[in-house]
């Protein structure tokens, strides 16, 4: 793939990124509690498995074990930054 095509892409896909999060954020607003918790936790749910397919193998590549405890600290501090809701 070119420059530009990779580009594109990228562009692409944060376009479709932002809508979703705009679709996402207007159904959890607009609905129950237990359809909201559902879309958090199927939310969550996708970025760990992205970060086990795609990212973790080349952090732990680079980084060997401090990959593990950055992403047991990312995940304390997004928890922590939630109870201020």
């Amino acid at each position: 793939m070119g420059r530009r095509n990779v580009r594109l892409l990228r562009w692409a896909i944060s376009a479709i990124a932002a809508l979703a999060a705009a679709i996402g954020f207007d159904v959890v607003d607009n609905s129950s509690l237990a359809t909201g918790s559902f879309v958090s936790a199927f939310a969550a749910g996708a970025l760990l498995t992205l970060i086990i397919d795609e990212m973790a193998p080349e952090a732990f590549e680079r980084s060997h074990k401090c990959a593990g405890l950055a992403t047991v600290a990312g995940f304390a501090l997004a928890v922590w930054l939630g109870t201020f809701e």
